[in-house]
C-alpha cells in the first residue's frame, strides 16, 4: 500500500488508536488527579466515593463526544484548505473574467 488513501480503506490508519505520548507537565496533572482520588477514596463513604466515580465516568463520556466532533471538525477543516490550495486559484479565475 502506497498511498494514504489505500491506508485509510484497508483500516491501517486508525487515528483514534494512535496515542501521543504526554508532556511533563500532562504526568504532573494526572499525578494530581490521583492523588485527589486517593484523598477522596479515603474520606468519602463508599457510597459517595461511587458516585464521584460515577460522575467522573461521565465526564469523560462527555469529553468522548467532544474530541470526535473536534476530530471531525479539524479533519474538515484541513480537507477545506486542502481544496482551496488546489483548487481555489482555478476557481477563483473562472468566476472572474
Amino acid at each position: 500500500m502506497k498511498n494514504i488513501l489505500d491506508k485509510l480503506y484497508f483500516g491501517c490508519i486508525s487515528p483514534w488508536e494512535y496515542r501521543v505520548n504526554r508532556s511533563v507537565e500532562e504526568n504532573n496533572i494526572e499525578n494530581k488527579i490521583e492523588l485527589e482520588k486517593k484523598y477522596f477514596k479515603e474520606t468519602l463513604s463508599d457510597e459517595d466515593y461511587k458516585r464521584l466515580s460515577k460522575l467522573e465516568d461521565l465526564q469523560i463520556e462527555v469529553r468522548v463526544f467532544e474530541n470526535v466532533r473536534s476530530f471531525n471538525y479539524g479533519f474538515r477543516l484541513g480537507v477545506r484548505l486542502m481544496c482551496d490550495v488546489f483548487c481555489g486559484e482555478e476557481a477563483e479565475n473562472h468566476g472572474n473574467p
